[in-house]
């Protein structure tokens, strides 16, 4: 970690075999929305009093489930080989918040998956996928305003400090031996 002009500045190669936090997060999210639509269906299904539509449901839900889980690995596996198994980032941190983005190589490669998704979205009708393509195929960088974090949390194992804005969720990660100075650094400026 550097300190020029009042900021703090550091890069973060994340070896993507060892540090699954973003994989992670990933499956959370998934796991969460098909809890929910197996939540759902099953309400639906058991108000009805129609318990043989519940499980034929919850077998479809299951393997639908399956698949898309399979689909996550798959997906992580072949981001890891097209950025060569390391996840970089640049920081700039000063008194009033973080600025980051990638190294311009691997912004490339992002924008060209972020492009992909948005052509998907579009072409499959998924409104919701196309707009994170677009938005993440035109974003060159993120800026989160210590003022504005809402909830921060601390994961030391996985180098990541994760701070939660009202829209955003911001995933910074810090080297082993600048974790404690920047944990510390961020939590005396953020409201808890």
């Amino acid at each position: 970690m550097k300190l020029n002009d009042g900021k703090y500045t550091w890069t973060y190669d994340m070896d993507m075999k060892q540090n699954r936090s973003v994989l992670n997060l990933v499956l959370k999210i998934v796991t969460g929305i098909l809890a929910f639509i197996f939540l759902f269906l099953g309400f639906l299904s058991l108000r009805d009093g129609d318990m043989e539509t519940f499980l034929e449901m919850g077998g479809v839900v299951a393997l639908c489930s399956v698949v898309i889980i399979a689909i996550c690995y798959l997906a992580y596996w072949w981001t890891t080989k097209k950025f060569g198994g390391v996840y970089s980032w640049c920081y700039e941190m000063d008194e009033e918040g973080i600025r980051y983005w990638q190294p311009e190589e691997q912004a490339a490669i992002a924008k060209d998956i972020a492009r992909t998704s948005a052509a998907i979205g579009a072409m499959t009708g998924n409104v919701g996928l196309a707009a994170a393509g677009t938005a993440n195929a035109i974003n060159d960088e993120n800026t989160v305003k210590f003022s504005g974090v809402t909830i921060m949390t601390t994961n030391e194992k996985e180098d990541l400090i994760s701070l939660h804005a009202i829209v955003m969720h911001h995933m910074i990660y810090v080297n082993k031996e600048d974790y404690e100075f920047v944990r510390n650094y961020i939590s005396e400026r953020v409201k808890h």
